[in-house]
């Protein structure tokens, strides 16, 4: 069985008002957690491991719940992984290029031996509780102060909170980049690069279990203003082509960053009720914004109505880490590179260069204004690629991801 989910080893609800209206099921629980932003949630056991899903949709929920019923009462139900699980076998896989993971094993495991290293087991949450742990007993003997503690211990939480069930061997610095690019939002080269020196420093009081330090495969930012890459219109449609093809759960989120132009953590907290059809307009919620405030974004051009309604129910059920594991994937299998925030960028650039109308696009991008939209995207791209750009629809989309000539947006017949 494959359903859109988020599931945790280590999330039990203890909430005892369980979901009065769910189905009754001997063995599984069904609850409602409001505060989250699926907030249907079922849970289970299985080998004595407590399992839990969360749902945006009650139906959705007591439909899985009546499965696993059904599988538990068949004596089916057993541990199944998840997409971060399939994520990190694919890769190995792809990695592995063909050699066989028990030749694989049997190398790691004769280089152990003749090095005397231990493999690590420690994962970054039990190493940030360990480390925070030691910079208190810092604090204690007045070899730090109270401000520098603080800031330790919320760029270490929240860095624990993004990585928190991989092992410490498992972190690589690209990653690391595009969390506080993507996740953090982060643009500041000044506070950027004072978080890469604490998560630096983080993995340095574990050099035993890590011998290479990931945050050397993060560059420090410059303090001069970064160049914005964007993609050209033939990588955009390659990545849609791609996704329309293989992983259609991910089109909705990815058409709203890139026809849209919604920052990353605004389409991860999407769910489906914010998208008004009828209207033709989208509400972002002051939570989902981060500037904080709320935000209904009613004029942005068709394209991205041509592509919403290509996706399924999955898109809106995945959580922010599975729909973040899964843009990832996306990228790398189209063969596409992925500088930081290139589809807002792209869709900011192109939108300026083709309405011509600052305005409107500040308005899109739910800026305060149009200073930071001039300074930054314009000139960036020459008018007819922008508005090529917004030809990208699933009709049209396998043509200009080949590369061959369509009628530019404006310029179509009657």
């Amino acid at each position: 069985m494959n359903h859109p989910k988020s599931r945790s080893n280590s999330d039990p609800v203890t909430d005892p008002n369980a979901n009065q209206g769910a189905p009754k099921q001997r063995g599984i629980r069904c609850f409602e957690r409001p505060d989250r932003p699926s907030p249907y949630g079922v849970q289970w056991r299985v080998d004595g491991k407590l399992r839990s899903e969360w749902y945006a949709e009650q139906k959705d929920r007591d439909k899985r719940a009546r499965e696993l019923a059904g599988a538990r009462k068949k004596g089916l139900l057993v541990d199944i992984p998840d997409r971060e699980e399939l994520t990190e076998w694919r890769a190995f896989k792809a990695a592995a290029a063909g050699v066989a993971w028990q030749d694989i094993l049997a190398g790691y495991r004769a280089n152990l031996k003749a090095t005397g290293a231990e493999p690590c087991t420690i994962t970054v949450a039990a190493a940030a509780t360990k480390y925070l742990a030691t910079q208190q007993a810092r604090l204690d003997r007045r070899e730090i102060d109270a401000a520098t503690f603080r800031n330790k211990r919320h760029r270490i939480q929240e860095f624990a909170k993004g990585f928190g069930s991989q092992l410490l061997t498992q972190i690589r610095g690209e990653a690391i980049e595009q969390w506080i690019d993507d996740v953090k939002e982060l643009e500041n080269p000044h506070t950027v690069n004072d978080w890469r020196k604490h998560i630096g420093a983080f993995f340095e009081a574990f050099d035993r279990e890590v011998p290479r330090n990931p945050i050397d495969d993060f560059k420090r930012r410059s303090d001069a203003a970064e160049e914005v890459k964007i993609r050209t219109v033939q990588e955009t449609a390659r990545l849609f082509a791609y996704a329309l093809q293989h992983h259609p759960e991910a089109i909705g989120r990815l058409a709203c960053e890139a026809f849209v132009g919604l920052r990353f953590s605004s389409a991860a907290k999407l769910v489906k009720g914010d998208i008004n059809f009828a209207d033709r307009s989208i509400l972002l919620p002051a939570r989902k914004v981060k500037t904080r405030r709320r935000f209904n974004i009613s004029e942005m051009p068709e394209t991205v109505w041509s592509w919403l309604p290509k996706t399924n129910d999955a898109c809106w059920a995945m959580t922010e880490i599975e729909y973040r594991h899964l843009k990832s994937d996306l990228f790398t299998q189209a063969k596409v590179v992925h500088p930081k925030n290139c589809l807002r960028h792209g869709a900011a650039t192109y939108h300026v260069a083709a309405f011509g109308d600052a305005g409107k696009t500040a308005t899109m991008l739910c800026h305060h204004g149009q200073q930071m939209l001039w300074a930054r995207y314009n000139g960036v791209a020459k008018r007819e690629q922008a508005r090529l750009y917004w030809t990208i629809t699933p009709q049209t989309v396998d043509q200009l991801a080949a590369g061959a000539p369509v009628v530019p947006f404006g310029q179509q017949a009657g």
